[in-house]
């Protein structure tokens, strides 16, 4: 069997291997891209403490909405600080 990469990695270090002869691909994550789904929901569960705990970091919790907003796809949201 014979794995060559289609293109260059990504800069990350991301990857798209194809497999001769059988014409099969496959995605080589990097580490962070390993871990994303792990880091989403910690940050989803991290953001429900904040908001529901008076000891709650209104500047984090923002932090942790807007990465989570750009995480779905959604809009980036304001940062309030303070």
């Amino acid at each position: 069997m014979t794995i060559s990469w289609i293109a260059e990695r990504m800069p990350c270090g991301c990857g798209i291997r194809k497999f001769a002869p059988e014409e099969t691909y496959d995605i080589e994550y990097c580490p962070k891209h390993k871990a994303a789904q792990d880091l989403y929901e910690a940050a989803k569960v991290a953001l429900y403490w904040l908001d529901n705990t008076k000891k709650g970091d209104t500047v984090m919790a923002d932090m942790l909405r807007q990465a989570l907003a750009k995480a779905d796809g959604g809009e980036l949201l304001e940062l309030r600080l303070g």
